[in-house]
């Protein structure tokens, strides 16, 4: 039974037969999308980053205010 698996598989016990052929795994895939994308993602991405930090900040600085008046 398992000879029939091996045989409806194509690899006939054979480890050459199995094996992807390598052209395929060594060619470079095509980016999903243009560099002008990327790059204005990124700085989009940059931006909210930043946008948070000064929120972050500007909530430690007034939990700051409130423990000083305490």
């Amino acid at each position: 039974m398992s000879r029939a698996r091996k045989d409806i598989a194509g690899r006939k016990g054979s480890a050459d037969a199995a094996a992807p052929a390598t052209r395929a795994i060594d060619s470079a895939p095509t980016p999903l999308v243009s560099d002008a994308i990327r790059s204005q993602s990124m700085s989009q991405f940059h931006d909210l980053l930043k946008s948070m930090a000064r929120e972050l900040a500007r909530r430690d600085h007034a939990a700051d205010l409130r423990d000083q008046r305490e």
